[in-house]
């Protein structure tokens, strides 16, 4: 029983990272993309 309830709480560890990691990636990605495009347009002017 303790076994499982081990590798339970591990896969619930392992699944609130993933969320977490997915969650910061999203907005991290949400915060850099416009920069990046506007960045684009900048040396897209340039050239």
């Amino acid at each position: 029983v303790g076994y499982v309830t081990r590798l339970r709480s591990l896969m619930d560890i392992i699944f609130q990272t993933i969320i977490l990691t997915y969650f910061v990636i999203g907005s991290v990605s949400n915060a850099i993309v416009p920069f990046f495009l506007d960045a684009n347009d900048e040396i897209n002017k340039d050239i």
